[in-house]
């Protein structure tokens, strides 16, 4: 829902890949070197949809308020794989 589909990649195939490689990054590598078209900032964006699920707002019934599902990985951490750092 995040990102537009790759050419060629419906479900059972990214789940093939997924269970194959582990990796996003190595299943990505492994489409280009197929010759699926995969944009340059389709990984980022995978990431971003990534984080997006891992951290989500959730009720929690013990606290009886929001919560962040699991915590957010230090900005230093974002700034060194790579990735953008978020106000």
């Amino acid at each position: 829902d995040y990102l537009p589909s790759l050419p060629g990649v419906g479900i059972k195939k990214a789940h093939a890949l997924m269970r194959r490689f582990k990796k996003h990054d190595a299943a990505l590598r492994s489409l280009r070197f197929e010759g699926t078209p995969v944009p340059k900032k389709y990984e980022q964006g995978f990431k971003d949809a990534l984080n997006v699920f891992k951290h989500q707002w959730v009720f929690c019934p013990v606290r009886l308020d929001m919560a962040h599902l699991s915590s957010a990985p230090p900005r230093g951490d974002d700034a060194q794989n790579g990735e953008r750092e978020r106000d």
